[in-house]
């Protein structure tokens, strides 16, 4: 497997340039920033989560290499064709994407060299969410609205706590009575 674009492990480089690049305004996002690019532009996924969804990846046709040598936040690893790796507008969040676009994974990297992380988790196709607007619950494929709950209970014009649960509870019903696997992230999406 190629191993091309590595990431920069800033846990190891001279602590005199952190101290530099750093101080400046703004340097610490800026650091943020290029670790995202870099992650992006790479082919590694981060270690942390990989063991409980590699056969799914697997599945959808990843290959998976070696570690990255001298990194073990990262793992080589061959996308499925037309996958790839998106920056979001927060520089610590990247998602990966399939052939269609589809949000299949977010991936977390902080590459601060004080408190540098990574890790990745899947996402399933069907989401509920009751935080897009104040009027209802809604089930999600990808950002399409497919379902949406009867309206909340407003009181001082705000929804009321009680009801975006109760009104999840009927979109989570709907959901498992449509799509009765749509909690797998293996599940759906073709």
């Amino acid at each position: 497997m190629e191993k091309k674009n590595r990431i920069t492990n800033t846990s190891k480089q001279d602590p005199i340039i952190h101290l530099v690049e750093n101080l400046a305004p703004g340097g610490i996002e800026r650091s943020e920033a290029r670790g995202q690019k870099e992650l992006c532009n790479s082919e590694v996924l981060p270690t942390k989560g990989l063991q409980n969804i590699k056969e799914v990846l697997e599945a959808f046709g990843a290959v998976f290499g070696d570690g990255v040598e001298g990194d073990p936040l990262f793992r080589h690893v061959t996308l499925p064709a037309g996958w790839k790796k998106v920056a979001t507008d927060h520089s610590m969040w990247s998602n990966l994407v399939d052939e269609k676009g589809r949000k299949r994974a977010s991936i977390f990297y902080k590459a601060s060299f004080y408190d540098r992380d990574a890790f990745i988790r899947l996402s399933q196709r069907y989401t509920i969410s009751s935080y897009e607007n104040d009027e209802y619950a809604i089930a999600l494929d990808g950002k399409e609205v497919i379902h949406q709950s009867q309206p909340f209970e407003i009181v001082d014009g705000r929804p009321t706590y009680e009801s975006r649960g109760q009104r999840e509870d009927e979109v989570k019903k709907w959901l498992d009575e449509n799509f009765p696997e749509w909690n797998d992230p293996s599940k759906y999406w073709d």
